[in-house]
């Protein structure tokens, strides 16, 4: 079935939802005060992501262009 092999693979995954914790608290936080949160790094959660979660909180960050706003090579 493609399972662990023992408790320490299965507590070393990477958990996908921190990343989306840590940027739903920031954006509470920025709803609640109207204030810009301060530097990530400086928070605990973010100090022990992996690498890969890092990445995924990076991709949270950026906000997809609308394609209906983009202009084209064709005037549009």
């Amino acid at each position: 079935m493609g399972g662990f092999t023992s408790v320490e693979a299965y507590k070393a995954r990477p958990k996908t939802k921190r990343a989306k914790q840590l940027k739903g608290a920031r954006d509470r936080y920025t709803k609640i005060t109207g204030r810009k949160p301060e530097n990530v790094r400086k928070a605990k959660l973010y100090q022990d992501f992996s690498d890969l979660e890092k990445k995924q909180y990076a991709a949270l960050l950026i906000e997809p262009e609308s394609k209906l706003g983009k202009k084209t090579l064709l005037g549009g």
